[in-house]
Protein backbone atom coordinates (compact mmCIF):
# COMPACT_ATOMS: atom_id res chain seq x y z
CA UNK A 1 0.00 0.00 0.00
CA UNK A 2 1.96 3.18 -0.94
CA UNK A 3 1.22 5.80 -2.83
CA UNK A 4 3.17 4.54 -6.03
CA UNK A 5 0.51 1.62 -6.66
CA UNK A 6 -1.71 3.50 -9.38
CA UNK A 7 -4.36 0.72 -9.21
CA UNK A 8 -7.96 2.00 -9.21
CA UNK A 9 -9.53 2.67 -5.71
CA UNK A 10 -11.96 -0.26 -5.88
CA UNK A 11 -9.22 -2.98 -6.83
CA UNK A 12 -7.05 -1.64 -3.81
CA UNK A 13 -9.84 -1.70 -1.19
CA UNK A 14 -11.04 -4.96 -2.04
CA UNK A 15 -7.62 -5.98 -2.17
CA UNK A 16 -7.20 -4.57 1.72
CA UNK A 17 -9.91 -6.15 2.83
CA UNK A 18 -9.40 -9.49 1.23
CA UNK A 19 -6.01 -8.98 2.92
CA UNK A 20 -7.42 -8.09 6.34
CA UNK A 21 -10.01 -10.97 6.21
CA UNK A 22 -7.08 -13.55 5.31
CA UNK A 23 -4.95 -11.69 8.63
CA UNK A 24 -8.46 -11.96 10.37
CA UNK A 25 -7.75 -8.02 11.37
CA UNK A 26 -9.84 -6.26 13.22
CA UNK A 27 -11.79 -3.08 12.20
CA UNK A 28 -9.54 -0.77 14.95
CA UNK A 29 -6.24 -2.99 13.31
CA UNK A 30 -7.86 -1.33 9.91
CA UNK A 31 -8.67 1.78 10.64
CA UNK A 32 -4.70 2.13 11.86
CA UNK A 33 -3.68 0.74 8.68
CA UNK A 34 -5.68 3.00 6.34
CA UNK A 35 -5.15 6.21 8.83
CA UNK A 36 -0.93 5.68 8.27
CA UNK A 37 -1.32 5.09 4.41
CA UNK A 38 -3.80 8.01 3.98
CA UNK A 39 -0.91 10.29 6.39
CA UNK A 40 1.41 9.22 3.62
CA UNK A 41 -0.18 10.48 0.47
CA UNK A 42 -0.17 13.95 -1.05
CA UNK A 43 -2.58 17.07 -0.82
CA UNK A 44 -4.67 16.22 -4.00
CA UNK A 45 -3.98 12.53 -3.53
CA UNK A 46 -5.25 12.23 -0.07
CA UNK A 47 -8.39 13.90 -0.92
CA UNK A 48 -9.66 12.16 -4.02
CA UNK A 49 -8.81 8.97 -1.66
CA UNK A 50 -10.70 10.26 0.68
CA UNK A 51 -13.56 11.10 -1.60
CA UNK A 52 -13.62 7.68 -3.35
CA UNK A 53 -14.20 6.28 0.53
CA UNK A 54 -16.65 8.66 1.65
CA UNK A 55 -18.82 7.33 -1.50
CA UNK A 56 -18.60 4.09 0.20
CA UNK A 57 -19.60 5.39 3.58
CA UNK A 58 -22.62 6.87 2.42
CA UNK A 59 -23.43 3.36 0.89
CA UNK A 60 -23.08 1.42 3.84
CA UNK A 61 -19.44 0.11 4.32
CA UNK A 62 -18.37 0.14 7.81
CA UNK A 63 -15.34 0.42 7.37
CA UNK A 64 -15.64 3.90 5.42
CA UNK A 65 -18.01 4.90 7.65
CA UNK A 66 -15.23 4.81 10.51
CA UNK A 67 -12.30 6.21 8.25
CA UNK A 68 -14.61 9.17 7.22
CA UNK A 69 -15.65 9.24 10.95
CA UNK A 70 -11.63 10.03 11.65
CA UNK A 71 -11.05 12.05 8.60
CA UNK A 72 -14.53 13.96 7.46
CA UNK A 73 -14.71 17.14 6.46
CA UNK A 74 -17.61 20.03 6.46
CA UNK A 75 -18.51 19.07 2.86
CA UNK A 76 -18.99 15.34 3.80
CA UNK A 77 -21.25 16.30 7.33
CA UNK A 78 -23.10 18.03 4.75
CA UNK A 79 -23.74 15.34 2.79
CA UNK A 80 -24.02 12.77 5.82
CA UNK A 81 -26.77 14.82 7.30
CA UNK A 82 -28.76 15.11 4.25
CA UNK A 83 -29.00 10.97 4.05
CA UNK A 84 -28.79 10.99 7.65
CA UNK A 85 -32.35 12.84 7.00
CA UNK A 86 -33.72 10.60 4.71
CA UNK A 87 -33.05 7.35 6.96
CA UNK A 88 -34.70 9.32 9.92
CA UNK A 89 -38.03 9.50 7.52
CA UNK A 90 -37.39 6.38 5.66
CA UNK A 91 -36.22 3.42 8.86
CA UNK A 92 -36.22 0.58 5.77
CA UNK A 93 -34.41 2.58 3.73
CA UNK A 94 -31.04 1.06 4.59
CA UNK A 95 -30.98 -3.45 6.31
CA UNK A 96 -29.13 -1.86 9.01
CA UNK A 97 -30.17 1.68 8.99
CA UNK A 98 -29.74 2.65 13.11
CA UNK A 99 -26.38 1.09 12.85
CA UNK A 100 -25.52 3.58 9.36
CA UNK A 101 -27.61 6.36 11.37
CA UNK A 102 -25.47 5.78 14.97
CA UNK A 103 -22.03 6.40 12.98
CA UNK A 104 -23.36 9.43 10.51
CA UNK A 105 -24.90 11.14 14.22
CA UNK A 106 -21.22 10.66 15.66
CA UNK A 107 -19.78 12.05 12.72
CA UNK A 108 -22.17 15.22 12.77
CA UNK A 109 -21.31 15.49 16.39
CA UNK A 110 -17.76 16.36 15.23
CA UNK A 111 -19.16 19.72 13.81
CA UNK A 112 -18.40 22.56 15.74
CA UNK A 113 -20.95 24.96 15.12
CA UNK A 114 -24.93 23.92 15.36
CA UNK A 115 -26.59 23.17 11.99
CA UNK A 116 -27.06 19.92 12.94
CA UNK A 117 -28.56 20.37 16.25
CA UNK A 118 -31.91 19.66 15.40
CA UNK A 119 -31.09 16.67 13.41
CA UNK A 120 -29.54 16.11 16.15
CA UNK A 121 -32.15 16.45 18.80
CA UNK A 122 -34.75 14.24 16.41
CA UNK A 123 -32.37 11.88 16.67
CA UNK A 124 -32.10 11.04 20.28
CA UNK A 125 -35.52 12.28 21.30
CA UNK A 126 -37.84 10.54 18.90
CA UNK A 127 -35.73 7.72 17.13
CA UNK A 128 -36.95 4.26 18.04
CA UNK A 129 -34.09 2.31 20.03
CA UNK A 130 -32.74 -0.90 18.78
CA UNK A 131 -29.47 -3.09 19.19
CA UNK A 132 -27.70 -0.89 17.29
CA UNK A 133 -28.39 2.30 18.93
CA UNK A 134 -25.99 4.25 20.91
CA UNK A 135 -25.86 7.47 23.14
CA UNK A 136 -22.18 8.03 22.15
CA UNK A 137 -19.77 10.07 24.50
CA UNK A 138 -20.05 12.85 21.78
CA UNK A 139 -23.04 13.61 22.79
CA UNK A 140 -22.15 14.39 26.12
CA UNK A 141 -19.14 16.69 25.34
CA UNK A 142 -21.06 18.83 23.07
CA UNK A 143 -24.48 18.95 24.77
CA UNK A 144 -25.15 17.82 28.52
CA UNK A 145 -28.53 18.31 28.63
CA UNK A 146 -29.39 16.52 25.58
CA UNK A 147 -26.82 13.59 26.43
CA UNK A 148 -29.39 13.17 29.79
CA UNK A 149 -32.45 13.38 28.28
CA UNK A 150 -31.41 10.19 25.84
CA UNK A 151 -30.39 8.64 28.53
CA UNK A 152 -33.67 9.11 30.86
CA UNK A 153 -35.79 8.24 27.75
CA UNK A 154 -33.64 5.36 27.02
CA UNK A 155 -34.02 4.00 31.25
CA UNK A 156 -37.52 4.53 31.40
CA UNK A 157 -38.63 2.66 28.14
CA UNK A 158 -36.33 -0.36 27.75
CA UNK A 159 -35.73 -3.30 29.81
CA UNK A 160 -32.11 -4.96 30.61
CA UNK A 161 -32.99 -8.34 28.37
CA UNK A 162 -33.92 -5.92 25.07
CA UNK A 163 -30.32 -4.59 25.38
CA UNK A 164 -28.08 -6.56 26.96
CA UNK A 165 -25.74 -7.46 23.86
CA UNK A 166 -26.01 -3.64 22.16
CA UNK A 167 -22.92 -1.34 22.30
CA UNK A 168 -25.62 1.07 23.68
CA UNK A 169 -23.64 0.95 27.07
CA UNK A 170 -20.33 0.60 26.43
CA UNK A 171 -19.02 3.96 25.80
CA UNK A 172 -20.25 4.32 29.77
CA UNK A 173 -17.91 2.07 30.80
CA UNK A 174 -15.22 3.65 28.85
CA UNK A 175 -15.63 7.15 29.99
CA UNK A 176 -16.16 7.60 33.90
CA UNK A 177 -16.76 11.58 33.38
CA UNK A 178 -19.87 10.64 31.80
CA UNK A 179 -21.35 8.11 33.71
CA UNK A 180 -20.31 10.59 36.60
CA UNK A 181 -22.53 13.15 35.23
CA UNK A 182 -25.29 10.52 34.67
CA UNK A 183 -25.11 9.17 38.33
CA UNK A 184 -25.04 12.75 39.74
CA UNK A 185 -27.93 13.99 37.43
CA UNK A 186 -30.42 10.90 36.99
CA UNK A 187 -33.30 10.89 38.84
CA UNK A 188 -32.89 8.11 41.93
CA UNK A 189 -35.56 5.74 40.09
CA UNK A 190 -33.38 5.75 36.67
CA UNK A 191 -30.25 5.90 38.36
CA UNK A 192 -31.28 2.13 40.06
CA UNK A 193 -32.58 0.89 36.35
CA UNK A 194 -28.87 2.78 34.95
CA UNK A 195 -26.97 0.59 37.67
CA UNK A 196 -28.89 -2.75 36.58
CA UNK A 197 -27.56 -2.15 32.96
CA UNK A 198 -24.43 -1.45 33.68
CA UNK A 199 -23.78 -4.60 35.72
CA UNK A 200 -25.43 -6.59 33.52
CA UNK A 201 -23.07 -5.06 30.63
CA UNK A 202 -19.96 -5.15 32.47
CA UNK A 203 -20.10 -8.91 33.15
CA UNK A 204 -19.82 -9.38 29.71
CA UNK A 205 -17.76 -6.97 28.88
CA UNK A 206 -15.13 -6.43 31.69
CA UNK A 207 -13.31 -8.29 33.87
CA UNK A 208 -14.07 -8.79 37.72
CA UNK A 209 -11.87 -5.36 38.97
CA UNK A 210 -13.27 -3.35 36.11
CA UNK A 211 -16.70 -4.28 36.96
CA UNK A 212 -16.36 -4.13 40.57
CA UNK A 213 -14.94 -0.63 40.05
CA UNK A 214 -17.92 0.66 38.28
CA UNK A 215 -20.34 -1.00 40.22
CA UNK A 216 -18.56 1.11 43.34
CA UNK A 217 -19.06 3.96 41.25
CA UNK A 218 -22.29 3.96 40.31
CA UNK A 219 -23.54 3.24 43.92
CA UNK A 220 -22.22 6.27 45.29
Amino acid sequence: MNEKNEIPFQQWWQEFKRDSNNNKGSVWDDLCRISLYISQLSGSKKRTFLDEVMNLAIREDYLAMEVIKKFNNPEYRKKIAEIALKLLDNENLFESNDSVLNIFISILLQEKTNIFDELIENYYTKHKFNKYFNITNELYGKNERLFLSAYERFLKNYSTKEFIDSCLLDGLLQDLSALKFLRDNLPGNLRKILYKFLTDRADKSWNADKRDELIRLVKK
